[in-house]
């Protein structure tokens, strides 16, 4: 069931990951938010998320840096991740996808695009 699916946001812009979490919560998951990468790893450490969504551009860890870092522990090396961001290039996909990332969305997010692609990811 959905609601027994727990995602971490993390975005360094309150208002996108206040929207995303929003979304999320009315799509029926528990969502936690983490403002920074380096506050992500420590939520990644006291809770098991089943999905993690994450910024891109942060001050301090950049997004490709958590994932790659998520990616080395047991617990996360088959989580499913999605880049939330700014950057729309094809190189930026690219290089969300090298770094361990699922999906590559681009800001701002359509609601209906990010539910669908949560779901798809965990299969519910």
């Amino acid at each position: 069931m959905e609601g027994q699916s727990h995602i971490l946001v993390v975005d360094d812009y309150a208002d996108a990951a206040e929207l995303a979490a929003l979304v999320l919560c009315h799509a029926g998951y528990q969502v936690t938010i983490a403002f920074s990468a380096a506050e992500a790893l420590e939520q990644a450490e006291a809770t098991e998320f089943d999905l993690i969504v994450s910024d891109i551009a942060m001050p301090g860890m950049s997004g490709y840096e958590l994932v790659e870092t998520l990616r080395q522990k047991p617990r996360y090396k088959e989580t499913p991740m999605v880049a939330m961001t700014g950057f729309v290039m094809t190189h930026d996909r690219t290089r969300s996808l090298e770094a361990g990332f699922q999906e590559h969305l681009t800001k701002p997010i359509e609601p209906h695009r990010l539910t669908s692609v949560v779901r798809r990811l965990l299969k519910r």
